[in-house]
């Protein structure tokens, strides 16, 4: 009896590690986001370096719509980072291909994100590594879009896709 439910215990087992492998993979999972660059939106209680405190944020990764090749402007999006791609990070979507952007620190050009990129910001400047850093990144780099906050339970919610106020109205037609 005990080696009936050993088996069956192992049978369930191999079948639902490959569904959880496949699940995580291609639709979505749980990410802990680090760091101060993307506050308010996510880890709006942390502190500076020097005095950490608050929990991280833990936001779920959307896969499935990047796959489908669903940018969205405004979106919160996880990608690998162009100069370490065993390192990921989470920054605001605030351009696509063919879109004009206006960098920080240069109110007056702007810049037109090339075939297949896309331009990236944090949305706490101050602390920020982005596009306005590293330039734009290619489309390939995105791995899933950030779309709520799960941990902790008080901060519960969908993401917005609010542009911060200097990109709004910018657009393909603008040159």
């Amino acid at each position: 009896m005990a080696q009936a439910a050993a088996g069956n215990v192992l049978r369930a087992s191999l079948f639902a590690m490959p569904v959880a492998l496949a699940f995580h993979d291609v639709v979505g999972s749980p990410v802990q986001v680090e760091g101060r660059s993307m506050q308010p939106a996510i880890n709006p209680h942390l502190g500076p370096e020097s005095q950490q405190g608050g929990s991280l944020d833990v936001v779920w990764q959307d896969k499935l719509s990047i796959s489908r090749h669903i940018y969205e402007r405004g979106s919160i999006v996880v990608f690998r980072n162009p100069f370490d791609p065993k390192e990921r990070v989470v920054k605001r979507l605030i351009g696509v291909d063919g879109d004009w952007v206006r960098p920080r620190g240069n109110k007056h050009n702007l810049m037109r994100v090339p075939e297949g990129y896309c331009w990236v910001e944090g949305d706490n400047h101050g602390v920020s590594g982005d596009s306005n850093h590293f330039g734009p990144i290619p489309l390939a780099l995105i791995e899933a879009k950030a779309t709520h906050v799960l941990w902790p339970p008080g901060r519960m919610r969908r993401l917005g896709q609010d542009l911060p106020v200097i990109h709004r109205g910018l657009n393909p037609s603008q040159a």
